[in-house]
């Protein structure tokens, strides 16, 4: 008996100094004992049929990009990479990520998380509750490489992160999974004990899931328990981890799965937890686009008087999400009628579509059934007259005139912005010398 007791101090000890001699490995997620008040809804059996079937649950999801000073080494096609990444991960759990958007939030203090107040204080830098809001940081205090509100709809992540599977990781945080070695000696809990070896306490023990192996802590790198060339636990003491589960401590070569048990938790709480309502959208948003833009090509302006004859092409430029089969029917709209043609992008394509004509389209997720979006626009030649406003530069006057108006406008350098055709935006401020 004495024996026994003795090897597991032996065998605790070890541990302990792995985490002290390991810091930058073993502590690189901060999300520990950090709950949250959770307000849940009841697991009706219609949820609970919603939370076992085969129906994508879809969340959006934007990046905030913080930096110290006034440019960014994060862009926005990695961010539009790593939610293809995560979308990977989360696949088998019927768990998919809508890239929703973007921005560089520059000049912030906050790059650097010093604190749990400071932690606490990002999600003043972007308050929007419909999306699951990632802030990609320099450095946090304790070597962390990531932290996320547990559960919850914001997350903190090291830039030098964003490419690996500590994201999803995180994000499985914010969607009430704890470690696999939660409980135990390196991340104890007054209410969970640790899970034991033969998971007899598995329910009520560690991380609450079943189908997750007890974990006494993976810890890679230098003198750490796991071969990351092979993924195998090497630390002994009985203990045979999943060593690529997301929710472990493992490599960055390793990490690479969850369980279904770990899946039906975080549907479960996609399903019935408050905070996590108003991130998730309906299936069909996958399909839409996620960024579209306009441009005018071949522009020109004429000047006609006080007025100008401006004409362009008028295309807009549709992007969808990376990562999915698509099939997307598109009929354009001519004076000799109407034509429709399919176009078809696999997975590892980034599909986008050029539009210069009057157009309508539907756009299918071939992944998923029943997964579709459609919508119309306008496009093509554009030709109107535009009376401007005259602004003076160099003239006698100091009024601005407008061009319609029946008075001469005196001789002198005038600036005189155009606007589009529907009078929203300007388009050009071209230099107007007026002369005598």
């Amino acid at each position: 008996m004495k024996t026994k007791l003795l090897i597991k101090k032996k065998f605790l000890f070890l541990l302990l100094m792995l985490i002290f001699i390991n810091p930058v490995f073993s502590q690189w997620c901060g999300s520990k004992n950090i709950r949250t008040n959770i307000q849940k809804q009841p697991l009706t059996n219609q949820l609970q049929t919603k939370q076992q079937s085969n129906e994508i649950l879809v969340v959006n999801i934007f990046f905030n990009i913080l930096d110290s000073n006034y440019s960014s080494d994060v862009s926005e096609q990695e961010c539009k990479d790593a939610v293809e990444n995560i979308n990977s991960y989360f696949n088998s759990s019927n768990i998919v990520f809508k890239f929703s958007g973007y921005r560089n939030r520059y000049n912030q203090s906050l790059t650097s998380i010093n604190s749990d107040a400071d932690f606490n204080n990002l999600r003043n830098i972007n308050t929007n509750e419909d999306n699951l809001q990632v802030f990609l940081i320099d450095s946090f205090f304790g070597n962390s490489g990531g932290r996320a509100q547990f559960p919850g709809n914001y997350l903190a992540l090291t830039k030098d992160y964003v490419d690996t599977f500590v994201l999803a990781h995180e994000i499985g945080h914010n969607l009430n999974l704890y470690h696999t070695h939660h409980g135990g000696p390196a991340e104890p809990d007054p209410d969970i004990p640790a899970e034991a070896i033969d998971g007899s306490n598995c329910a009520t023990a560690g991380d609450l899931i079943c189908d997750t192996p007890a974990d006494p802590l993976l810890i890679s790198g230098s003198g750490g328990n796991i071969n990351s060339l092979t993924c195998t636990y090497t630390g002994g003491g009985g203990f045979n981890p999943d060593t690529e589960n997301i929710m472990s401590y493992t490599s960055t070569e390793c990490g690479d799965s969850f369980t279904n048990d770990q899946g039906n938790r975080m549907r479960e709480a996609l399903l019935t937890i408050n905070d996590l309502q108003s991130i998730q959208e309906d299936k069909s948003i996958l399909a839409e686009p996620i960024e579209i833009s306009f441009e005018r090509e071949n522009y020109q302006r004429t000047y006609q008087g006080d007025c100008f004859e401006v004409s362009y092409m008028e295309v807009y430029n549709l992007e969808f999400q990376k990562g999915f089969n698509y099939s997307i029917e598109v009929t354009t709209n001519t004076i000799f009628g109407n034509n429709t043609t399919t176009y078809t992008f696999n997975s590892n394509e980034i599909p986008t579509l050029e539009l210069n004509q009057d157009y309508s389209y539907e756009s299918k997720i071939t992944n998923y059934s029943d997964v579709s979006y459609n919508k119309s626009g306008s496009a093509g030649f554009v030709s109107y007259i535009d009376c401007p406003i005259y602004f003076p530069l160099n003239s006698h006057t100091t009024k601005p005139i407008q061009s319609t108006q029946a008075r001469k406008i005196e001789s002198g350098l005038y600036v005189a912005p155009i606007h589009d055709k529907e009078k929203k935006e300007i388009i050009e401020k071209p230099k107007i010398l007026i002369e005598d």
